[in-house]
């Protein structure tokens, strides 16, 4: 046998091994409503708790070019950096 060859069954990994802090987590989902749209692709969202935002479609929700209309419910990713822009993900008619 090679030194450092495992055998039998694989043992269980540790959960806190794998979560590293160099793997970028998905950020949250945030339900809100188009209050505005303004030019360029970029929307005035106003999210559940209030808040009024920028938002602009993210390429996934943009690849079938859809427009979006005052009262149009949304999903939003917010940018990590600038809490008041972020970016539309889903779309809810």
């Amino acid at each position: 046998m090679a030194v450092g060859v495992r055998t039998g069954p694989p043992t269980e990994i540790d959960p806190s091994l794998v979560q590293s802090r160099f793997v970028p987590q998905r950020p949250s989902l945030v339900k809100g409503v188009v209050v505005e749209p303004l030019p360029n692709g970029v929307y005035r969202v106003e999210l559940e708790n209030g808040a009024k935002i920028l938002a602009h479609v993210a390429d996934r929700a943009g690849t079938h070019f859809t427009r979006l209309l005052a009262g149009d419910k949304v999903g939003v990713e917010l940018a990590s950096r600038d809490r008041s822009r972020g970016r539309i993900r889903e779309i809810w008619r």
